[in-house]
């Protein structure tokens, strides 16, 4: 039972070494959202998403979940040949050999790349959506995690 449980612990962590997530929410939603009649907030939030899911595929980014106002993404999970990897699921060979912790260094410095571009592009994506009339204007707030 425990020798499963440290197998299980031990896969998961190989899986997920290297890997970039990010959280983005709105700063002040509750303010803008009490000031906005609810169709307008969920047209804004839906208009908002479309241009954030258009820019997943450009930087290999996978979309996690959207929950209210927040946006959860990640790079290096489901987004082909991991980096820090030898071979892929069907067995074949990823890349040149490197040892581990070069190669989880190398999927790291990517995956990070990958989602600062991302995170980025976002950005401009956020000041490009009409914002329904309202006294109060939620702003983009982001945080990136590699581990």
């Amino acid at each position: 039972s425990s020798s499963l449980l440290s197998f299980l612990l031990l896969t998961s962590l190989s899986f997920s070494q290297g890997v970039c997530i990010l959280f983005a929410e709105l700063e002040g939603f509750a303010a803008f959202s009490s000031q906005v009649h609810p169709s307008g907030v969920m047209e804004y939030l839906n208009d908002l998403f479309q241009v954030f899911d258009g820019l997943c595929d450009s930087y290999d980014v996978y979309k996690v979940e959207t929950v209210g106002d927040q946006y959860v993404a990640a790079v290096g999970v489901v987004t082909g040949c991991m980096h820090n990897e030898e071979v892929d699921a069907e067995g074949d060979s990823c890349g040149g050999i490197m040892d581990w912790e070069s190669s989880l260094h190398a999927s790291s410095v990517s995956n990070t790349q990958q989602m600062i571009g991302f995170a980025k592009a976002i950005m401009k994506g956020f000041n490009l959506v009409s914002l329904p009339e309202s006294e109060v204007s939620p702003a983009l707030r982001i945080g990136i995690h590699t581990g």
